[in-house]
Parts: C-alpha cells; sequence; structure tokens
C-alpha cells in the first residue's frame, strides 16, 4: 500500500473515535504517534477525505491531537504613528491602528497577533501603554499631546482663581454642589451671570477651535422679552474682526429650542426646535472654522451657522446665564487651533 492508502485508512478508523473521545487529546497522541512525521501526508488526507459530513472536523480534531497548539512564551510590539498625532483624550483602542505586535512561540515559531488588549492613561506627555496577550505582556512609550487649551470642571472649584472668570451683573447666587456649579441669577432687568476663560482676550484672533460646555437648567425664570431672555445664551463663536474690533454672535439654548443671532442683527434664527427640557444634562459642542460653526446637542448635530458678515471668525467662548435662570454647569472646554 502508499503512504498515502495507509494514512487514509487510519484516519477513517479514528475518525469516529476522535468523535466520542475528543477530549482525551494525550491518548489519541499516544495511539498515532508513529504518524506524527507525517503532517504534509496528512494535510494530502484532507484534500481527499470524503467521509461524511463531518470529515473536515474529524480532521482538525486528529490534527490538534497530534500537533498541539504552541505554547506562547513572549511578545514584541513595535509602534509608529507616522505623522498621526495621539491626544491625551485618544481612546486607547484607536492606537491599535499604529501598533504590531508579534507572538513568540516554544516551538520558534512567531507570527502577528490581533487578539490582545491595552492597558494604561495617557497624558500629555510620554505615556507607558502595556500591551497584553494572555498572561504575556509587553510595554510601549507613547506619546500624547494635550487637546484643550482650556479646561474647567465643577471639581476646580468655583470659577474665580482657576482661570475660569466670571463676571455678574446684580445678584448672582453660587453653590458648589455634588455634580457642578449651581448659578442663580437674580430676575431683575439686566441681570447675568457670565463666565469666560481668562487667557483670551478681545485681541486675540483664532480662525478654528472647539467649544464644549456641559450644563442643565433647573428653572427658565420668567423674563421673556427677546428669545434668549429666559434661558442660557453663548457667546462661543461665529464673531468677525474687522476695523471696528471683534463683535460676536449669540446662541441660545431655552424652551423654544436652539436659536442664534448674527452680530449686527436682531432678528433669530430658530437652528433646532429640540426643547431644552428642565433638570437634564446636555452636552454643546461647537466645531468652528474660517466660515461657519457647527453645533452639536449630546454628539448629534444639529445644524452649521455661517460666520457674520462673512467675516473671518473669531472664538471666544462665553457663558452666560440671564435674569431669573437657575442652571448648573459642570464642565467648560475650549481649544483653539
Amino acid at each position: 500500500m502508499s503512504l498515502f492508502t495507509d494514512l487514509k485508512e487510519v484516519f477513517t478508523a479514528y475518525a469516529q473515535r476522535i468523535k466520542s473521545l475528543a477530549a482525551a487529546d494525550e491518548e489519541i497522541k499516544a495511539d498515532l504517534a508513529p504518524l506524527t512525521s507525517a503532517k504534509s501526508a496528512l494535510l494530502e488526507c484532507l484534500r481527499h477525505a470524503k467521509f461524511d459530513e463531518d470529515g473536515h472536523t474529524y480532521y482538525e480534531a486528529l490534527e490538534d491531537a497530534l500537533f498541539p497548539s504552541a505554547s506562547l512564551e513572549s511578545i514584541t510590539a513595535v509602534y509608529n504613528p507616522g505623522q498621526n498625532v495621539v491626544y491625551d483624550i485618544t481612546p486607547l483602542s484607536e492606537l491599535k491602528r499604529y501598533i504590531t505586535v508579534t507572538g513568540n512561540y516554544d516551538g520558534g515559531e512567531s507570527k502577528t497577533l490581533t487578539a490582545y488588549t491595552l492597558s494604561g492613561t495617557l497624558v500629555p506627555g510620554t505615556n507607558t501603554i502595556t500591551i497584553s496577550a494572555g498572561s504575556v505582556t509587553t510595554t510601549i512609550s507613547v506619546t500624547a499631546v494635550k487637546y484643550w487649551t482650556y479646561t474647567w470642571s465643577y471639581a476646580d472649584g468655583l470659577p474665580g482663581d482657576n482661570g475660569l472668570v466670571k463676571e455678574t451683573t446684580g445678584t448672582v447666587t453660587e453653590t458648589l454642589e455634588s455634580n457642578g456649579v449651581r448659578v442663580a441669577v437674580e430676575n431683575t432687568s439686566d441681570k447675568r451671570a457670565r463666565y469666560y476663560y481668562s487667557g483670551l482676550s478681545s485681541s486675540q484672533l483664532y480662525t478654528e477651535g472647539i467649544f464644549e460646555l456641559e450644563f442643565k437648567v433647573n428653572a427658565y425664570g420668567s423674563y421673556s422679552v427677546a428669545p434668549y431672555g429666559n434661558g442660557v445664551r453663548l457667546s462661543a463663536s461665529l464673531g468677525n474682526r474687522n476695523g471696528n474690533g471683534v463683535n460676536t454672535a449669540q446662541l441660545a439654548f431655552n424652551t423654544s429650542g436652539v436659536l442664534y443671532v448674527k452680530t449686527g442683527t436682531t432678528n433669530w434664527t430658530l437652528l433646532d426646535d429640540s426643547e431644552f427640557e428642565l433638570d437634564t444634562w446636555y452636552k454643546v459642542r461647537i466645531e468652528q472654522s474660517l466660515t461657519k460653526a457647527d453645533v452639536y446637542v449630546d454628539g448629534v448635530f444639529v445644524g452649521s451657522i455661517p460666520t457674520a458678515d462673512n467675516k473671518e471668525s473669531v472664538l471666544r467662548p462665553i457663558f452666560t446665564a440671564y435674569r431669573g435662570v437657575d442652571v448648573t454647569f459642570k464642565a467648560f472646554r475650549m481649544r483653539v487651533a
């Protein structure tokens, strides 16, 4: 008989046994030890075996018994982000695009791995990130860049000495609570509380940037002379710089939805009619470019606003609560190009 015929007969004889004794790898390996040098013949047998619909399954079980998987001894990793910038807010999972992990086995074999996990924390500067594949680990160094030019949260305390300037008219009550800073404004004409980053002045021009604010309204108050009068207003962007200096458009959030007005006009335009409900947290994000601002609420795009008068834009985020409004805000972030 040929070697192929011998192997085929052995394969046929042991197929049903492997199916019933799938867990008995050591016994199967001992019985078939003389064939452990015939892997190439077994591969040939696979191409010809037509015992039944489970033929391939039997073969794979036989091969696993004869040639058990090697143990992973170590891993190595190469990290190459190229020209891509990694920020301190970049999810670790995104780093996998720049990482090649190689597994080294006890039989001398090496192969590229895709099943591995990353752990660690990204902060501005050099970071050590751990790569794990089973019980085997290695590390890489990742340089991260600060994403936000300025960021404030209620964990930093009341606005004032931490870079977030506050300007108030009338009686304004600020309370540091467990989930943010609560601001209540006197319900009298021309009363307000305004907050902005101290590092920006009206003479600074940024044509691109991002502003994020997280807030909830506890009470809107009764003042409603203008569409924004009983709500929260953001002078976040949309401005223009000309010979007369910098002007800023307005973005308002109240029971009517999201409204905006261009600098130099008094007509408010409805951008989105989703009511800003009481006692509900919202994250508003404004992405400013040279010609427009894209507005997002809780990650959902609600519309674009053209730069006022088609002039060059300026980003100078200002958060304002008007008369009668009771609002809590917990985060103020900005990034300038």
